[in-house]
């Protein structure tokens, strides 16, 4: 938790980092929830993620205390008249020119050319995966399905593990010992 604050302190994208955190929030709340327990879960998931946020958020403070509270009030910036001032978003936007949809230009062309196979990949799996799912859902039970595929994938790696191999090696041994009228005893 203390890492993912500090990235959100470094950069101002570190505090989507919280989401890591609110998603097991939410998982350790639903197990809470299907075996009946109290769900402190929420409590603390909510405390992890302002603590993420923490430093995100003392940035903005400390940039709209001395520059539109405490700056010259004759040459106030745009930013400090807004609803929700982000000294951050006016920085990025003013002078990098950083904002919704103005990354995609021609002069960027190459840039995404280069990036073409993993964004073909990245689409290729997303279709698959989103064909799978299409799958799942059309069964009558879910659940029953999942375990299905849980029990069959954990069938499989007995099958072809080794102690799986040398049990059947020894009962077709026993077996074919077994036919020729001797069988073998342990001591």
């Amino acid at each position: 938790m203390i890492m993912l604050a500090l990235s959100g302190s470094a950069r101002s994208n570190g505090a989507l980092n919280a989401g890591y955190i609110c998603f097991e929030a939410l998982l350790q709340a639903y197990d809470a929830a299907i075996q009946k327990k109290r769900p402190m879960a929420l409590v603390t998931g909510f405390l992890r993620s302002t603590f993420v946020f923490l430093p995100f958020f003392a940035f903005q403070a400390y940039g709209y205390l001395n520059i539109c509270v405490h700056g010259d009030t004759d040459e106030l910036r745009p930013w400090c008249k807004a609803k929700l001032p982000l000294l951050y978003s006016f920085i990025q936007s003013h002078y990098w020119g950083v904002g919704f949809l103005r990354y995609f230009q021609v002069k960027q062309l190459p840039n995404f050319l280069l990036a073409s196979p993993a964004l073909s990949l990245a689409v290729y799996s997303i279709v698959h995966y989103t064909k799978l799912l299409h799958q799942l859902f059309q069964s009558t039970s879910i659940h029953e399905q999942i375990i299905a595929i849980v029990d069959g994938r954990l069938v499989e790696a007995h099958e072809s593990s080794d102690v799986a191999t040398v049990l059947k090696s020894e009962i077709s041994t026993g077996l074919h010992n077994k036919k020729q009228g001797y069988w073998r005893t342990e001591v």
